[in-house]
């Protein structure tokens, strides 16, 4: 997992890991850190976690090109899972220019904010041909009542009942993610 939330980056926080990515100085290379089975590597682990980080547009598209490219990912490594913020343009355009996915997911929560972002960002995807599943965040809401305000997806989704609690549940939720990712990938 990378995670590219560059201002925020919490993937760290949400798996419970306490320790920093490992650096081979003469090559520039990060070894990504072991959690729940999952390889883990962002910018959560490379700095403090009460530091925030204001950079410019170049200086993201730098550390996304660095964090992807300078990263030596486990040789049993099949996919890549990617966590970015919510419609973040410039993370978006990003990960479309430097690693162009085959397939995405799309998290959501069922609120009318979030699936404003949501919409935005389906938009770029179906617009540059990428396959995506929907993902709804059902921590928020278990009884999904209302759904998205009245507003539901159109496409096939998944409901998620993801536990920022709860590290180990936090790792087979992806896996279950994973699985329907692979699923789509085959399509």
């Amino acid at each position: 997992m990378l995670d590219l939330d560059l201002s925020g980056p919490t993937l760290d926080v949400a798996l419970g890991i306490n320790s920093q990515v490992k650096m081979d100085k003469k090559t520039v290379t990060y070894y990504p850190v072991q959690a729940e089975g999952l390889s883990v590597m962002g910018l959560g682990l490379l700095i403090d976690r009460d530091r925030l980080l204001i950079w410019s547009g170049e200086q993201r598209f730098n550390a996304v090109r660095e964090l992807y490219t300078r990263t030596k990912w486990d040789e049993k490594t099949d996919f890549l899972v990617i966590d970015m913020p919510p419609s973040s343009a410039e993370e978006l355009k990003i990960l479309l220019a430097e690693i162009k996915p085959d397939v995405c997911v799309l998290v959501t929560t069922p609120s009318k904010l979030a699936y404003a972002d949501y919409i935005r960002v389906k938009t770029v995807l179906t617009f540059f041909k990428i396959k995506f599943l929907t993902a709804v965040n059902m921590s928020y809401d278990k009884d999904m009542q209302p759904m998205f305000d009245g507003f539901y997806p159109d496409e096939d989704y998944l409901q998620i009942p993801f536990d920022p609690n709860s590290a180990v549940k936090f790792s087979l939720d992806v896996r279950n993610v994973v699985n329907r990712i692979l699923e789509l990938s085959k399509t």
